[in-house]
């Protein structure tokens, strides 16, 4: 009550209407928040936003990144791995998203191949198989293996933007250093020679690339 009515029955009827002090209250034990596994609908990152407020947010993004790589991506040409049948034949252009590291994957239509193709995966983050991360940009280069939807895509080819890219940016992509493959090569020039002038007995001073290749690889360790 307020102060003149306390003051009224602590007068007339001897009465005390200070208000007691309330008991304290039991601290209720906070559940920890547990997050389910993703549906498959839509984007993972928007719908745990569901399950951590009542009122989700979009998640939070790094703009500098988004400003800096606005509208570049990385396109591959991928295989399924160990692909049986009909899959052997197929396909894939796989596009990475160097302003939002997402992932998504198409597969070019061919006539009479009884295979519309289209998109196989949307575009969205991909987490790697058995980990909570997800495919960064070192992780996509040619000969890299991702997993997507079970399947695996072994990346065999690439644009000219996506070499120029990758040999531009070696810290992030050591195979495409040519500096350190040079030097490699260099170190290992001996063991190149001999294995060269093995596969051309005549000296005619030329192998096919394909033996060139297999030379190189032979000699120089890391060389893929």
């Amino acid at each position: 009550c307020d102060e003149s009515t306390a003051r009224f029955y602590r007068d007339e009827l001897g009465l005390d209407m200070n208000p007691a002090a309330p008991p304290p209250r039991p601290l209720r034990p906070q559940s920890a928040v547990i997050v389910p596994p993703h549906n498959g609908f839509g984007k993972e990152e928007d719908a745990r936003q569901n399950c951590l407020s009542l009122h989700p947010k979009p998640p939070r993004q790094n703009v500098i990144r988004l400003l800096e790589n606005k509208g570049k991506l990385l396109r591959f040409v991928a295989k399924i791995e160990n692909a049986t049948g009909f899959d052997v034949e197929r396909v894939f252009v796989v596009s990475y998203f160097l302003d939002s590291d997402e992932l998504s994957i198409f597969e070019p239509p061919v006539k009479n191949s009884g295979r519309s193709g289209g998109k196989f995966a949307e575009r969205c983050k991909v987490r790697k198989p058995g980990s909570m991360d997800y495919y960064a940009e070192a992780d996509v280069y040619l000969g890299a293996r991702i997993v997507v939807n079970t399947r695996v895509f072994v990346l065999v080819d690439a644009d000219e933007y996506t070499l120029q890219y990758m040999e531009a940016h070696p810290e992030v992509f050591p195979l495409a250093d040519a500096a350190s493959i040079a030097r490699r090569v260099q170190a290992s020039a001996g063991g190149a020679d001999r294995e060269l002038r093995r596969l051309d007995p005549g000296g005619s001073g030329e192998v096919a690339p394909e033996d060139f290749k297999a030379a190189l690889m032979a000699s120089v360790p890391g060389l893929q």
